[in-house]
Parts: structure tokens; sequence; C-alpha cells
């Protein structure tokens, strides 16, 4: 299906979908860092601890935990930038750009890829976003090769540039 196609088909279910007051929309951002900073101290307080399995196993799903944090925080960048997070445009970029900041990027960049990606779904020479990553072989078709090939990238941190 064509990106024409997909944004006509779902553009419909996204409209009507509700904003946050700007109020609502700094509180959540002020629980998410919250969240974060309660957790770092947390795992500095499990860290002084004598090593157990309890504690290394504590540690990693305090590391989880702020890990999804962190995407949280680029789900209200992506959000920002389509400006459906917050009712008013303006605090969607200053959101945006704090959020940005937080997880060291560039709001206007993002945007600026993010919307090329939107409008040329599909096509990598064009899309920004989606570009970069073809040469991992996201659109091939699903077998255990692939899946085994993806689990390469990350581990060994040849994704994080993009």
């Amino acid at each position: 299906m064509a990106g024409q196609e997909l944004r006509q088909k779902f553009m419909r279910r996204f409209v009507g979908m509700q904003k946050y007051t700007k109020v609502e929309a700094w509180g959540l951002f002020t629980a998410y860092i919250a969240s974060i900073v309660a957790s770092i101290f947390a795992g500095h307080y499990l860290l002084t601890l004598p090593v157990s399995w309890v504690t290394v196993l504590l540690i990693s799903l305090i590391a989880i935990f702020i890990g999804t944090r962190l995407r949280g925080l680029n789900n209200i960048v992506h959000e920002c930038t389509h400006s459906t997070f917050c009712e008013d445009r303006e605090d969607n970029v200053t959101m945006g750009r704090v959020c940005c900041a937080l997880l060291i990027g560039c709001f206007k960049e993002y945007k600026h890829d993010h919307l090329s990606h939107h409008a040329h779904l599909g096509d990598y020479d064009q899309d920004r976003e989606m570009g970069p990553i073809e040469k991992f072989g996201l659109h091939e078709p699903i077998s255990t090769r692939t899946i085994l090939r993806h689990l390469v990238p990350p581990l060994l941190g040849r994704h994080l540039k993009m």
C-alpha cells in the first residue's frame, strides 16, 4: 500500500484524538523524569550492597525500566513532531525540544527527518529516516536467518549512529 493510501486510511482515526493541556503535558514529562531520577538513585543504592543474584537482577530490571522511560520521552518527541501531544502548537515545539535535549538530539532535525519519512514512505532514497538503515535489511522477508542477523547490530553497537 502506498504512503498516500496509508495516510488516507488512518488519518481519520487520529483526527479526533484528545491532546494534553499544557499542565497535563508538563505533568507527564515531570513524572517520566522523576521516575528516571528515582530509578537512578535506587540503582546507586543497590550498587553499594554486596553483589548477589538479587542485586544483579534488580539492577538489570532498573536498567530496563529506565530504558522504557527514555523510550517514552522519544514517543513524546514523535507526537510533538506531529503537533498531537499538546493542544497548543508552540507547546509541542517546546516540549519536543526539551525531550530531544535530554535524549541528546535535535528536535528540528528529528522533525525534518521524520516528516520526510511520512512524505516518502517506502522510498529509501528520499526517506531520511529509513534510508540510512536500509543496509540492515529490515524490509527483507522474515526468516530465522534474518532474525538472527538483526540481533548482531545492536549487540555490536552498529545501529547507534542511526
